[in-house]
């Protein structure tokens, strides 16, 4: 089974992203990663985290460009562009009416006929939707939402967790051979192995026209990761590692990027397991997004009780 890469762009989406190369921005790949984390910013979501950028970077033609206060990322799609903008933490002023205006006369200059900004923090909205001189249009999606997790909610097994979930729980409380450790080297290469096991019994193509091959990703986040910043973690059962999660902390919300386990039904114990030994005191344990999956946003939902960081778009146009 191969690994299937970034789509070819349109003629047209080619010609402006050649546009923005020329104003100054830059193709998101793995060696942005420390570019891009030099900085700390203010937004909570995964999406807007470094790392997910750059381990991702291999299934998408993004580029991006430091713009007053803010890390501008551009994501091209086949017949659009978008926008998002994370503000580097401790900056001045926070008025998005400059960077708006500068943004959308380089999208009329680049041929397109609007502005779209995506990735707007709910609390942010009032601040993007009140710039002046446009007529503004604000798009929302339970798709891209992120799911966060308050550790005590997970532990008192509250919301989501039906009979059949408890009595399966049972059965993993009782298996006193299974515990959850932090990662070391050697562990890397079982984590490779787990995910090898986990393609062998999915449709590689499938996976790949989702959103991308996620063992690319894997790998990447793997020759990305820093024991200082990440936490790598493996459930271990009879000696055996049968799944993995890798994590960041960072502004007391944990980070679960990627996770599997390759025994049936353990990975909401693997979940439980992370909630009471390491991350009890966070705020939030933060799942990212189900991208309308619906295998996906039912595995995730059924976790526990969630909240959902919604994440808004806005269309800009010019009056008149």
């Amino acid at each position: 089974m191969g690994e299937i890469n970034r789509h070819e762009l349109s003629l047209g989406a080619k010609k402006k992203y050649d546009f923005f190369i020329g104003r100054g921005f830059k193709p998101i790949t793995k060696d942005s990663y420390f570019d891009l984390a030099k900085h700390k910013y203010n937004s909570k979501l995964a999406a807007s985290q470094p790392l997910l950028l750059t381990s991702w970077s291999f299934a998408f033609h993004n580029l991006y460009c430091f713009l007053e206060n803010y890390l501008c990322v551009i994501y091209f799609y086949d017949n659009d562009i978008m926008f998002s903008l994370i503000k580097i933490e401790d900056s001045d002023s926070d008025s998005k009416q400059n960077i708006i205006d500068k943004l959308y006369n380089m999208c009329m200059e680049a041929g397109c006929l609007k502005l779209s900004i995506c990735l707007i923090e709910e609390s942010e909205l009032s601040n993007f939707a009140n710039v002046s001189g446009y007529n503004i249009e604000t798009n929302y999606c339970d798709d891209n939402s992120e799911y966060v997790f308050n550790p005590l909610d997970i532990l008192a097994l509250d919301g989501g967790v039906n009979k059949k979930k408890r009595e399966r729980f049972k059965l993993c409380f009782a298996d006193k051979d299974t515990d959850i450790t932090v990662m070391d080297g050697s562990g890397m290469q079982k984590v490779l192995e787990i995910e090898d096991e986990w393609c062998g019994h999915n449709d590689c193509t499938l996976c790949s026209s989702f959103i991308g091959c996620e063992k690319t990703t894997l790998k990447t986040m793997i020759d990305l990761f820093d024991k200082k910043i990440h936490t790598g973690f493996y459930m271990e059962s009879g000696g055996e590692i049968i799944g993995y999660m890798l994590t960041e902390l960072k502004n007391n919300v944990a980070y679960c990027y990627l996770g599997k386990s390759n025994k049936s039904n353990y990975f909401p114990y693997f979940f439980f397991l992370l909630a009471e030994k390491y991350f009890k005191n966070v705020d939030y344990m933060n799942l990212d997004e189900d991208l309308g999956n619906q295998g996906l946003r039912m595995f995730k939902r059924g976790l526990g009780k969630y909240t959902l960081w919604r994440k808004y778009d806005c269309v800009y146009r010019r009056i008149g």
